[in-house]
């Protein structure tokens, strides 16, 4: 939920944020950026199969304060809205 930067990180660490940026980009496969969308997504999809909260407030609860946003990213990254994730959900269960 708390935003975190890659420079904050490197501060952190004390490297340069082009070195950790390239460094994570090797490891990981994907950009710092990326891999905090990811992470937030991911997240978002457990609590929506364990909770019954509103999207607006699981959106804030993974770090996403503006649901447009949110939702946008949740369907770049899973191909369905939260909407729609959650009905599959629902319909999976009834």
């Amino acid at each position: 939920m708390n935003n975190i930067s890659l420079t904050d990180l490197a501060d952190q660490i004390h490297v340069s944020r082009t070195h950790l940026s390239a460094l994570f980009n090797k490891e990981v496969g994907c950009t710092f950026p990326e891999y905090i969308a990811k992470y937030r997504i991911h997240k978002a999809q457990d609590v929506m199969k364990h909770t019954k909260l509103s999207l607006t407030r699981i959106a804030e609860l993974v770090g996403y304060p503006d649901y447009v946003h949110f939702s946008k990213t949740f369907k770049k990254y899973t191909g369905l809205t939260p909407q729609n994730f959650r009905k599959q959900i629902e319909d999976k269960y009834t």
